[in-house]
């Protein structure tokens, strides 16, 4: 899975390793390696990590997150841009 951490040993010490996507989930399926991929952060409360860690294609576009976004754990956003989904666009 990817996002999870793993344990390494890197000269005898433990290093914690977060697994990436190696490629992205456009139709092209693009390699992402140092150069074609932009890795961030997605602030969310929805998990106790504070947010979703991303990998952007530079190619394509394409965005993964880790952990899946858990909506019920969401609280309502009312600001710009804000998408109520039985009524359409609010802000």
């Amino acid at each position: 899975m990817v996002g999870l951490l793993r344990t390494v040993l890197v000269r005898g010490r433990v290093v914690y390793r977060e697994e990436a996507p190696e490629r992205c989930a456009g139709p092209e399926q693009h390699s992402l390696l140092a150069g074609t991929v932009l890795i961030g952060w997605i602030g969310c409360p929805c998990n106790a990590s504070g947010g979703h860690r991303s990998w952007a294609c530079r190619r394509c576009g394409d965005v993964q997150s880790w952990p899946p976004h858990d909506i019920a754990a969401s609280p309502p956003y009312f600001g710009p841009g804000a998408v109520d989904h039985l009524y359409g666009r609010r802000g």
